[in-house]
């Protein structure tokens, strides 16, 4: 994993558990959500739109979406969620230490099931067959459009097409076509 992975992971995990934590903190100090009555829920989403946990969480959330959307434009997915759920870790114990909720030893338990998965997942490798399959895919893409021309049809094959085959007849070959 790259330094600037491993970076933006950390920001992710990081502002995503705090961002968590000051939700929960300001919609506490709102209120509980009595009914789904559309009158109520304005009025409670005035309040919390009004409350500085909420926004400063509701800021971190979107520092978490944006780092999320970064490191998935050079990183795997299958590597992204899983280390991004290291912030169940950290969400639990400020929770606990913070907000004065009362962890159970299963729901630690259960935290710790999730950071060993990460783990592991972190120490994988990604398939070489998987990163072949894309990379062909990705220049196969990049041939089609460096090789358009306005007014041309675009090739058939890089979009998944059929290939016609030796014996198809002109028939078959017209039914090929979009």
């Amino acid at each position: 994993m790259s330094i600037k992975t491993a970076l933006v992971l950390t920001l992710m995990i990081l502002a995503g558990a705090f961002g968590d934590i000051l939700v929960s903190k300001g919609m506490k100090q709102v209120g509980e959500i009595a009914s789904a009555n559309p009158a109520e829920l304005l009025r409670v989403g005035i309040r919390a739109a009004h409350n500085p946990f909420v926004v400063a969480g509701v800021f971190g959330l979107a520092v978490y979406f944006f780092s999320f959307c970064a490191v998935l434009s050079w990183a795997d997915v299958s590597l992204v969620v899983p280390i991004s759920a290291l912030s169940f870790l950290l969400t639990t114990f400020v929770a606990q230490r913070s907000l004065g909720e009362h962890v159970t030893l299963q729901r630690w338990c259960g935290t710790l099931l999730i950071v060993i998965g990460v783990i592991l997942v972190a120490r994988s490798r990604p398939a070489a067959s998987a990163r072949t399959t894309s990379e062909r895919r990705t220049r196969v893409i990049q041939e089609a459009i460096t090789h358009w021309r306005p007014g041309a049809r675009p090739p058939e094959r890089a979009f998944g097409a059929p290939r016609p085959r030796q014996g198809d007849t002109e028939k078959d070959r017209e039914s090929m076509t979009p």
